[in-house]
């Protein structure tokens, strides 16, 4: 089930009037710049979303099943899907969700040693929903290209890139996004 239009052009109407999405520079103390986001950040539908096949959403879903908990914060679920989307928008990246999706090493579900844990089986309404709002244009990641869990790994790559957002409240449904 997707948001109803005028349900997407409210949340970016409350987005412009609480200040934007703009990113910010990473403090040098690991992981203190945000804490939870609660509401999801979106831009038109008309200049960022994407028309998906069949195919292609279930791809989008099973990441964002596979990378985030039911029980994570909604905007976390959305903003995974929109990362990849974000790629394929990027001419650095792939310019199909499966290719973007097939990148070694970049989704944890993806790889060959998690797939059957992680990415296969029945898609949740949780992440079909987030997908299908991410293609439709929801942002919460700011446009961001990368995620991690801080609670799990440090990687040295994040310090070179821009800190967009951390969405979570602990240490099992929490994602920071960097471009």
């Amino acid at each position: 089930m997707t948001r109803p239009r005028s349900a997407l052009l409210l949340l970016l109407l409350a987005t412009l009037l609480l200040g934007g999405t703009g990113c910010k520079k990473r403090n040098k103390k690991y992981g203190t710049v945000i804490g939870a986001q609660t509401s999801a950040t979106t831009t038109p539908a008309s200049t960022r979303g994407m028309n998906l096949t069949a195919a292609e959403l279930e791809i989008l879903a099973r990441i964002v099943k596979g990378e985030t908990p039911a029980s994570a914060p909604y905007d976390g679920q959305v903003a995974v899907a929109a990362v990849v989307l974000n790629r394929v928008r990027d001419p650095r990246f792939p310019d199909t969700v499966e290719a973007v999706a097939h990148q070694p090493n970049q989704f944890d579900c993806y790889s060959p040693q998690n797939r059957a844990t992680l990415y296969d089986g029945p898609i949740p309404a949780f992440a079909m929903r987030a997908a299908q709002d991410a293609a439709a244009g929801a942002d919460p990641s700011q446009g961001a290209l990368y995620f991690f869990n801080p609670y799990k790994v440090q990687p040295s790559w994040a310090a070179s890139l821009t800190f967009c957002v951390r969405i979570g409240t602990g240490p099992t449904d929490t994602h920071d996004f960097y471009k």
